[in-house]
């Protein structure tokens, strides 16, 4: 792995600390009031790829898919193991603002902790997630419905295709969470549904992404390579914009040596 993608930076309500996710494998704080990087700590997961990482209100939150133990490292303190059971992979564990490890595996969605699982769903077959804050955006693919927290579960109209829906990317804290499909955008909240939009020409698939803050959201188009933007309230997309790669940005910077 080279220097350049061994280090990763993960954010968070306490600040932010720099992984290096070689076989170094540490841990250091940013202190953004002193301006400094604090001392490196060990923390051995990070250098396994699929290692999934977040930073709470405590510290450095660590757990690897296949291994029962998680470590919370806090700033300038010494490791602190925990029992985790089996995670998902990639997004189906997440680590929300409070330190707490969110996962689906063997169709049960729990929230985990260091003092120990708390399930919040269970017979789950296709299903993913994401947050809203510290809060869950559940969708239940196979019985086509959505759960906000620990609210009611909220089911989706018969007439869009579930392979079309997606969910909001992780967030800032709100009252409801988004999920999209087609031309539709639904905010469902712990009682229901808050809001309901229809967007001509929005077209949402399965493999977009969708983000939204305010009365402002993007609808990202990864094998299109296209932004749209979005004004829910207004129920309109503004004008697309293309998404510049890194190859593009190569390619321009190459060019622009060449000239000169």
């Amino acid at each position: 792995e080279s220097d350049s993608n061994q280090f990763e930076v993960v954010q968070g309500p306490s600040g932010a600390s720099v992984l290096d996710r070689s076989g170094a494998a540490t841990s250091q704080t940013i202190d953004t009031a002193a301006l400094r990087v604090g001392s490196a700590q060990s923390l051995d997961l990070v250098s396994s790829p699929d290692t999934i990482v977040g930073l709470g209100q405590s510290g450095v939150v660590a757990v690897q898919p296949g291994v029962d133990t998680g470590v919370l490292l806090p700033p300038e303190g010494e490791p602190l193991p925990f029992d985790v059971g089996d995670i998902g992979r990639d997004d189906a564990t997440r680590v929300s603002s409070d330190g707490a490890v969110w996962t689906i595996a063997d169709g049960a969605f729990a929230r985990i902790t260091t003092t120990g699982r708390e399930v919040f769903a269970t017979g789950l077959g296709t299903a993913r997630f994401s947050l809203a804050g510290n809060t869950p955006i559940l969708l239940d693919a196979d019985r086509q419905r959505v759960r906000f927290g620990d609210g009611d579960w909220v089911a989706l109209p018969d007439d869009v295709p579930i392979s079309e829906v997606v969910v909001q990317q992780p967030g800032p804290p709100a009252s409801c969470g988004w999920v999209g499909g087609n031309d539709r955008l639904w905010c469902i909240g712990a009682d229901g549904v808050e809001e309901r939009v229809d967007i001509d020409g929005l077209g949402i698939d399965g493999s977009d992404l969708l983000a939204i803050a305010g009365d402002a959201g993007v609808v990202v188009r990864p094998g299109a390579s296209e932004i749209v933007p979005i004004d829910w309230r207004a129920g309109e997309v503004r004008d697309t914009v293309d998404a510049v790669t890194d190859n593009e940005d190569a390619g321009a910077d190459d060019s622009e040596d060449d000239d000169g």
